[in-house]
């Protein structure tokens, strides 16, 4: 006997306007839950399985973990400008922060690697986990991408764009075999 299988709720995260980050379910959007008392959210990283948001900020309130049920702070984890980019088992969350990348366990919420940016700015730094949870690629400085296993917090890689331009985004394809660099240019 083949049934249909019942389709699995959605829910994105994002920001509306500059300073009220929500959770959308889209097959029943009326019931959003809302995440107030910050300043300038960015770049919002939900678990896997919805039960924590992170968000980070640029000049604003730092990297905020956030219960997704409530809608309430869970506790502050950084201060300062960040990204946040969670692992796809949602055991890691990576804050891209403008002067060092800090890796939390998500079990413990302890900072278990800390990797120092060279980027010289203030902007937030942008990180990415392949699909498996194998490596994560973050940007070590404006034209220089570092691979990392975050099982063993081994550096695999040091690339270094021949055409050097600011890198603004990084994506490993699904399986893993490729990593996406976009540029300013």
């Amino acid at each position: 006997d083949r049934r249909s299988k019942p389709a699995q709720r959605q829910v994105v995260a994002l920001p509306l306007g500059r300073t009220s980050p929500a959770l959308i379910d889209l097959e029943n959007p009326e019931k959003a839950v809302r995440f107030g008392g910050v300043s300038r959210p960015l770049r919002p990283a939900l678990a896997p399985d919805k039960s924590w948001m992170a968000s980070g900020s640029l000049h604003g309130s730092g990297t905020i973990l956030w219960d997704t049920a409530t809608g309430k702070q869970r506790r502050k984890l950084d201060s300062g400008n960040a990204y946040c980019f969670a692992s796809p088992d949602g055991l890691l969350l990576a804050v891209a922060g403008s002067d060092a990348y800090r890796i939390f366990d998500t079990r413990s919420w302890e900072v278990v690697q800390s990797i120092p940016s060279e980027r010289g700015s203030e902007l937030p730094n942008f990180a990415a986990f392949s699909s498996d949870g194998s490596l994560l690629a973050i940007v070590k400085e404006h034209s220089r991408v570092q691979l990392w296993d975050p099982r063993r917090w081994r550096l695999l890689a040091d690339l270094i764009s021949p055409d050097p331009q600011i890198i603004q985004w990084l994506a490993f394809s699904p399986d893993a075999r490729r990593l996406a660099v976009a540029t300013t240019r």
